[in-house]
């Protein structure tokens, strides 16, 4: 396949060097928008595309070789679909377009491929994906702890379950599972640690020092969608994750769609950080209806007794009445 093309230059012109995020939003929104969009090449590891096309393109990433927490996404038409080969190193060229929320305030890339310019098999990443395989397997082989009777066993002895939620430095995961588990927080303990969810080294310290501390009930690593999950599938993270034994994992990242690996590491998958929320208060709720349950047979159990007790009294009346 060659590899002679020539690439327009990408230029934008500012008018002023001050801005604030929003002025700066709509200056590049209105530059990209006034010229034809830029070509590039750009080079790096792709996991694979999605399976699914929309609006006449497949989704993926391009995630760079040095650093798996950057990456650019990418969209394939189907007639390059077959082209762009999974786990593989790719060189491409393609055409720089911008993914704009005004209402949000960032500004996001997407480069739109034109033509596979080089494909090229990594031996680290076919060892590192046999290696996924098999920490996979092995999890499989060890068995899974089951979360929610972990969970329940604790809450009906009316002890609080320990429960560390690992999240991003600044992200809202927390709030959002704060805000789904409502006042059934109660029934918990609760703490937040916080680590640079872009930084593998930091990720796997944080699951070691909550392995070593071993008194957690759950571990939980939560994170919303978006870009830089693919460090969930990065391999140094799995074998951490593969080391919790002492509690149970629980994975709480992405979108339901997202699927990134850790997902066939942990004992339990809630796809979302408000669908984890929503588990730990099904826990809650069970534990309600046992003791209502409970209280009303309890109680069901009591109004017989004072109906045969009131049934005994009034026999012993009447054969005192007729003896007399």
């Amino acid at each position: 396949m060659s590899t002679s093309y020539r690439i327009k230059p990408f230029n934008i012109e500012l008018d002023k060097t001050e801005f604030t995020p929003s002025t700066l939003i709509t200056t590049i929104n209105e530059k990209l928008t006034a010229q034809e969009a830029p070509e590039i090449v750009i080079k790096g590891f792709c996991p694979g595309l999605g399976e699914s096309a929309y609006y006449g393109y497949y989704f993926g990433k391009i995630v760079d070789p040095d650093n798996s927490a950057f990456s650019v996404k990418i969209k394939v038409s189907e007639q390059l679909k077959t082209k762009v080969i999974p786990n593989t190193i790719c060189t491409m060229r393609g055409f720089l377009e911008k993914q704009i929320s005004l209402s949000k305030d960032s500004i996001g890339i997407i480069v739109r491929i034109a033509e596979v310019l080089s494909v090229q098999v990594c031996n680290s990443t076919q060892n590192n994906e046999k290696e996924k395989e098999q920490l996979i397997a092995e999890k499989k082989d060890r068995g899974t702890i089951n979360v929610r009777n972990r969970l329940l066993s604790q809450l009906r002895k009316e002890v609080k379950p320990r429960i560390l939620i690992i999240t991003g430095e600044k992200s809202v995961a927390y709030n959002d599972v704060m805000e789904s588990l409502g006042q059934s927080k109660n029934f918990y303990i609760l703490e937040d640690r916080r680590v640079n969810f872009r930084n593998v080294d930091y990720i796997c310290a944080a699951l070691s020092d909550a392995e070593k501390q071993g008194d957690f009930d759950v571990i939980a690593i939560v994170r919303g969608g978006g870009d830089g999950l693919e460090i969930f599938s990065d391999i140094c993270v799995l074998k951490a994750a593969a080391e919790i034994k002492s509690s149970c994992l629980v994975s709480a990242v992405g979108h339901y769609e997202d699927q990134p690996a850790i997902e066939r590491i942990a004992d339990y998958q809630c796809g979302t950080p408000t669908a984890f929320g929503n588990f730990l208060s099904k826990a809650v709720n069970t534990i309600r209806y046992e003791n209502a349950n409970k209280e009303a047979q309890a109680s069901k159990r009591t109004a017989w007794g004072v109906a045969v007790a009131a049934v005994i009294g009034f026999l012993f009346i009447l054969i005192q009445h007729y003896k007399n």
